[in-house]
């Protein structure tokens, strides 16, 4: 609304924002399945920061970088000291969105080179993009059945995102922890029964961040 009255045009209008509700919608088009996709990215992402935050941790990047001959020639310690802390809290997430850009970016590339059915769907994107589609349309030129059944794409392309990159992030933890397959029921039960006692823990975060404990759900020792 603000670009059209700035620029006294639209962004999108006519059949170009017909497309883009098209895009959205869950069943006339591949929306949801290009959220799945996202859903790895995003899961993807999520390794890359966490390795690039290990390597910073591990490799002592923030103590190097203090005393990095050239940068203490050329910044204050002052200003060297703020910029190491700063990268040491903030490279990892730098890193991982860098690294989600690029696979948003080029996925409709790569798919449209190779003539295959590959593109993404993120929550954020497409409630944007169908929010200008219908600004530029006019909601009173949309059917309601078909403003709707856009509106439940968007629903399920966030779910879609959750539910895979939530779930490849689970397994992957849970295999660390070196829990079994057999033993998936058990680990329901426990963190049902510790979501009854403690809904905040799943909702806010903690305020001091507390030692991890592993306690294994078999009773071997």
């Amino acid at each position: 609304m603000g670009y059209h009255e700035i620029f006294n045009k639209q962004i999108v209008s006519g059949g170009a924002a017909l497309n883009i509700l098209n895009d959205q919608h869950p069943w006339r088009s591949a929306s949801l399945l290009y959220a799945c996709f996202t859903g790895f990215f995003l899961f993807l992402s999520g390794i890359i920061a966490g390795y690039w935050q290990n390597k910073i941790q591990y490799g002592r990047i923030r103590e190097r970088l203090i005393r990095h001959p050239a940068l203490k020639r050329t910044i204050s310690p002052k200003r060297l000291n703020k910029f190491a802390v700063y990268m040491e809290k903030h490279f990892g997430s730098l890193m991982g969105s860098i690294a989600l850009g690029f696979f948003l970016g080029f996925s409709g590339v790569l798919g449209k080179i190779f003539g295959i059915p590959f593109d993404i769907r993120h929550i954020t994107i497409a409630a944007g993009n169908t929010a200008i589609a219908v600004y530029g349309l006019g909601l009173d030129q949309i059917p309601s059945w078909f403003m709707l059944a856009v509106f439940g794409g968007v629903l399920g392309i966030g779910l879609m995102n959750f539910l895979v990159s939530f779930s490849l992030a689970f397994v992957m933890a849970v295999k660390s922890r070196g829990i079994h397959l057999s033993q998936y029921p058990r680990l329901i039960r426990t963190i049902g029964w510790y979501f009854l006692r403690h809904p905040k823990d799943f909702i806010l975060p903690p305020v001091e961040n507390p030692d991890p404990v592993f306690r294994p759900l078999n009773k071997e020792k």
